[in-house]
C-alpha cells in the first residue's frame, strides 16, 4: 500500500541577526542568526507515494504561481538525483506563511518533505542536510527545528534550548513582500554586526532560561521589528 502523509511546515523568527560581511566569491553575506519556529503559522502538505519510480509532482492549489519555480521541486529534483531508485511521488502545498516575507515558508516547505521521505525512505540526517543546503541557507535549521544558532551564511546550525514557556510571540504580517536577495542587496553594511554581544547574551539566556534577558537581547540588522528579512514584523513579550 503507497504511503500517505499529512504535514505541518512551521514559520521561523529571527531572535538575533547580524550580518557580518559579504562573501565577494559566493555573493552570500556571513551572519549570526538566532532562529526559533513560530509553530501558529504553518504550511500544510499532503505527501503521497505513487507505484512508479522516480518522478514527482508538486502543486500549489492556493499560489499557483509557485508551482513553475519552488523550492520543494528543488529538493526532490536534487532528492531524486541522489536516490533515483524511489517511489514517485505527489505532493500538494496549502500556503498559509505569507510568500517573501521573511518567515522562511519556501525552506520549511522543502525541509518539512525532505524529513518526510527521510523517514520512509531511511535516508540518514547528514544525506539531507547537504540537500538541505544547496536548496536555500535557512533550510537546515528546518531539518533540526525547535530554536538554533545558525551561522556562515545561515546554514551551519547549531542547536539551542527551547524558548522558556512564559515568552509570547506574535508575527504581524503586513504586505510588505521582500525577497531575502533584495533584502540584503540594499543592505548598508557599515550600520551592521553592531549587537554581536547582545546576540551572546541571548544565547546566554537561553541556556539559563532566562526569559527577562531573552526579551531584553532579540534584535535584527534589518530592523529591530523585523520576523527576519521579509516585511513581517515581532512582537515578544511574557505572559
Amino acid at each position: 500500500m503507497n504511503r500517505h502523509a499529512q504535514i505541518r511546515a512551521l514559520a521561523k523568527v529571527n531572535l538575533a541577526l547580524d550580518i557580518l560581511r559579504k562573501d565577494l566569491a559566493s555573493g552570500y553575506h556571513e551572519i549570526r542568526t538566532v532562529l526559533t519556529e513560530y509553530s501558529a503559522l504553518a504550511d500544510e502538505i499532503t505527501i503521497e507515494e505513487g507505484a512508479n519510480y522516480g518522478g514527482f509532482d508538486v502543486e500549489f492549489p492556493n499560489a499557483p504561481e509557485l508551482e513553475a519555480n519552488n523550492t520543494v521541486k528543488t529538493a526532490l529534483t536534487l532528492l531524486k538525483r541522489d536516490f533515483p531508485d524511489t517511489p514517485s511521488i505527489y505532493i500538494s502545498v496549502q500556503k498559509n506563511i505569507p510568500i517573501l516575507s521573511g518567515l522562511g515558508g519556501g525552506s520549511s516547505d522543502a525541509a518539512a518533505v525532505l524529513k518526510q521521505l527521510g523517514i520512509w525512505w531511511k535516508i540518514p540526517h547528514e544525506e539531507l542536510l547537504k540537500i538541505a543546503e544547496r536548496v536555500g541557507m535557512d533550510c537546515p535549521f528546518f531539518l533540526y527545528g525547535g530554536t538554533a544558532l545558525g551561522e556562515h551564511f545561515g546554514e551551519k546550525i547549531t542547536p539551542l534550548p527551547s524558548l522558556p514557556s512564559s515568552i509570547t510571540i506574535e508575527v504581524i504580517t503586513t504586505n510588505v513582500a521582500v525577497s531575502t536577495k533584495d533584502a540584503y542587496a540594499h543592505v548598508d553594511l557599515s550600520h551592521c554586526g553592531k549587537n554581536r554581544a547582545k546576540t551572546d547574551a541571548l544565547i546566554a539566556a537561553l541556556h539559563e532560561g532566562d526569559a527577562n534577558a531573552i526579551i531584553k537581547n532579540i534584535h535584527n540588522d534589518f530592523g529591530e521589528m523585523l520576523c527576519g528579512s521579509g516585511g513581517a514584523q515581532l512582537r515578544v513579550h511574557q505572559r
